[in-house]
């Protein structure tokens, strides 16, 4: 599965280089950052000795990484921090959390710390009740206010961050007051 996503992620690459639209070259950028968090799942669970359950720690961690190298192109001192604790799920919450998360991430990273230098993104996995779990994600941005949150809500980032919630049986709540922060329940 991961060979076969790389592969994938190399199709796309190969034939961005061969366009010059900037919007679609943005698009399979993004395409690509999709398919290599699904693709970092399958690593990670081949590292460790459990094939069925993934810990998220690590995981969100390298996202993390992964997602700046590509996104802070200005070079902005922007930190992750991560606290899932002993937090490890199986791949078919794990997919669709790294999806949610790539998403998030990358919308701080391209639109949060517009005219900064710098910025804090805070990420928060937890035990919410026995078979609960709660996904606070924090960035220390501009926000969105609640009229462009309406109109964000047709991209197609927050289409997949509400139909991948859904799948997870969840509910998003969005929030701004210092922060900017979702907090996302899920089974």
């Amino acid at each position: 599965v991961k060979n076969n996503l790389q592969i994938i992620n190399s199709l796309l690459s190969l034939q961005a280089r061969k366009s010059s639209n900037e919007e679609l070259i943005e698009s399979m950028k993004e395409s690509r950052s999709r398919i290599n968090s699904i693709a970092l799942i399958h690593n990670k669970l081949y590292q460790q000795q459990s094939l069925n359950r993934l810990n998220i720690q690590d995981y969100v961690e390298q996202l993390g990484v992964h997602l700046l190298s590509i996104y802070n192109v200005n070079n902005k001192e922007v930190s992750i921090s991560v606290d899932a604790g002993q937090v490890s799920l199986d791949i078919d919450t794990a997919i669709p959390l790294g999806l949610i998360l790539t998403e998030l991430i990358t919308n701080s990273l391209k639109y949060a710390f517009v005219e900064r230098d710098d910025g804090a993104i805070y990420i928060n996995i937890k035990h919410a009740q026995e078979r609960d779990y709660e996904l606070i994600f924090k960035d220390n941005g501009i926000g969105i206010s609640e009229e462009a949150m309406k109109h964000g809500n047709e991209t197609l980032g927050f289409r997949l961050i509400n139909s991948l919630t859904q799948q997870l049986a969840g509910f998003i709540h969005y929030r701004f007051e210092d922060f900017s922060m979702y907090n996302i329940r899920f089974k």
